[in-house]
């Protein structure tokens, strides 16, 4: 039976690099091989490819990645899956599906892009809601800040491959969206920003599906 009140909500973390490493070469060495999960490189996850192999290259839709908590909440929460939806090397976007399984459900993207000469910005959103049962409802809420910091390591592991220093363009926007301030505080955007209002959804779905309605 579904829960009341179920929420659905969107969450991003991005930071932006002063790099001279090409777009294509960060997608290909850290996003398609998803390096910065892999192994011990990561506190909160670790990710495997099809048949728990520990080598991954996502080259296009309809590969299944299976995710595994760290150290004791791996006891709490069994393996979980997301399979590729969306591999767009051009515009160097990877976007995955949840599958059953997963604690939540709803999608995820990750992009890297150019705002500047030697100027990138690599960002993940997700855009999910609790999947069934009250484990996962309960767990929606105590895990966020697990699922923020395990992006942010992700982006501070290329961050420290690269060796390159943050620029200070991103401030309080994303997109050309403005970021809502909260009064229990306001992270910045590496550390991870919940999308409350609401106002990040559609720019979500766009970066997961190229439409504001994904299916």
């Amino acid at each position: 039976m579904p829960l009341p009140l179920t929420p659905t909500c969107g969450n991003i973390n991005a930071i932006e690099l002063l790099t001279n490493q090409s777009l294509d070469s960060i997608f290909a060495t850290y996003m398609q091989t998803f390096l910065p999960v892999i192994s011990n490189n990561n506190s909160v996850m670790t990710f495997t490819g099809p048949g728990g192999a520990r080598n991954i290259n996502v080259t296009g839709p309809g590969q299944t990645l299976t995710i595994q908590l760290s150290g004791w909440k791996s006891l709490l929460q069994e393996d979980f899956q997301v399979l590729t939806e969306r591999i767009d090397p051009v515009n160097h976007v990877i976007s995955v599906v949840t599958l059953q399984g997963h604690p939540l459900a709803g999608w995820r993207y990750w992009r890297v892009y150019s705002i500047g000469t030697n100027d990138v910005v690599i960002e993940t959103g997700a855009y999910d809601q609790p999947g069934p049962g009250l484990k996962n409802y309960s767990g929606y809420y105590i895990a966020k800040g697990d699922i923020l910091l395990g992006w942010q390591q992700y982006l501070q592991f290329i961050q420290s491959r690269l060796h390159a220093p943050q620029g200070s363009n991103l401030h309080n926007t994303l997109g050309g969206i403005q970021l809502q301030t909260y009064p229990w505080g306001n992270p910045t955007l590496l550390e991870g920003y919940w999308d409350y209002p609401g106002t990040f959804t559609d720019y979500i779905l766009d970066n997961v599906c190229q439409s504001t309605s994904c299916n």
